[in-house]
């Protein structure tokens, strides 16, 4: 009976498992790995990654990613589908821009440096 309830605890939390903030890919997709093979221990190797890619793609955190996944990659496997998941994460992450912000200090006797600044502003102004 205890085997029971704990396959379906653990059918219950694959089916509500979603990628938290603070978790990684490979962390998520092992979580997945294993509440499957807790609820579902005899199913077919067929079935384990259909459900594993489905689930995958649709807890992932990001809506980007899990869209680009289901349109681009829904031929592919669950390893598959994993690895291009990582790899689409790894080129966005390096291409987002970094920010940056200057602070000008401003001194009480700099008449000029007013000057500047409203000329780096009409600068600005006409782009």
């Amino acid at each position: 009976m205890k085997d029971v309830d704990e396959g379906r605890e653990a059918q219950r939390k694959f089916g509500n498992r979603r990628q938290t903030d603070s978790e990684s890919l490979p962390e998520y997709e092992q979580a997945l790995r294993t509440l499957y093979k807790q609820g579902w221990p005899t199913a077919t190797s067929e079935t384990r990654d259909a459900a594993l890619k489905r689930k995958f793609e649709d807890g992932v955190a990001s809506p980007e990613l899990s869209q680009y996944l289901r349109l681009h990659h829904r031929k592919l496997n669950f390893e598959e589908t994993v690895q291009q998941a990582r790899l689409y994460t790894s080129t966005v992450e390096e291409t987002k821009a970094k920010k940056s912000v200057r602070f000008i200090a401003e001194t009480d006797d700099d008449a000029d440096g007013q000057t500047v600044i409203l000329n780096h502003l009409r600068v600005l102004e006409k782009k």
